[in-house]
């Protein structure tokens, strides 16, 4: 008798707890989530709202950095991410910029036009979760050779040489992390486009 006392008790003493425990895990997300749109969201939509400044910018960065942001979804941080680097891009404009971002962009359409995913890489958070696709290692070197390319003079003077030395920088990079399949990278019509842009 004592001992199915002492069972029931066990019983509902044990639900009782797991019943507190889903009910503050509840309110903890749910205030977790409250203090990320009251913290982050609504103050990223309002200065999304404003034209580009400098200070929005620095406004931007601070908001990034708020500790609430590790409660994103990470749908959200995807998207998260892809507005600070439009943004970034905003505050970082430059001409050799917007042509290297071009042709960068011309060979992820080819590399995808030959079944090749442009960003086998992924980035994690603190915690190991993916949060985002990435390009290879070194990316960012191709990136800055490009720009030196389109940047110098001889890209305005001579642009076919310099065709031939993006494309050289664009074959090798495909060589070393993507395929050894030879791609034709020709972009004749694209540089051409580029030089009569008014940017």
């Amino acid at each position: 008798m004592i001992s199915e006392w002492l069972y029931q008790n066990a019983v509902a003493i044990i639900m009782s707890s797991l019943i507190s425990l889903i009910i503050s895990r509840g309110y903890y997300c749910k205030g977790n989530r409250d203090n990320l749109i009251m913290s982050v969201i609504l103050p990223f939509v309002k200065l999304l709202k404003k034209p580009y400044s400098r200070q929005n910018y620095i406004e931007f960065n601070e908001i990034k950095a708020n500790y609430a942001i590790r409660y994103l979804h990470r749908k959200e941080r995807k998207i998260l991410l892809e507005l600070l680097y439009a943004y970034e891009k905003i505050h970082t404009y430059s001409q050799s910029g917007t042509y290297t971002d071009c042709i960068l962009s011309y060979y992820s359409y080819k590399l995808k036009n030959q079944g090749i995913n442009p960003k086998p890489c992924s980035i994690n958070d603190d915690e190991g979760n993916e949060v985002a696709d990435d390009y290879p290692p070194n990316y960012y070197y191709l990136e800055e050779q490009i720009e030196k390319i389109v940047s110098s003079m001889e890209f305005h003077v001579s642009p076919n040489e310099c065709e031939d030395e993006i494309i050289n920088a664009l074959s090798y990079y495909c060589k070393q992390y993507y395929t050894r399949k030879a791609i034709s990278f020709l972009m004749i019509i694209l540089l051409n486009k580029l030089l009569m842009s008014p940017m």
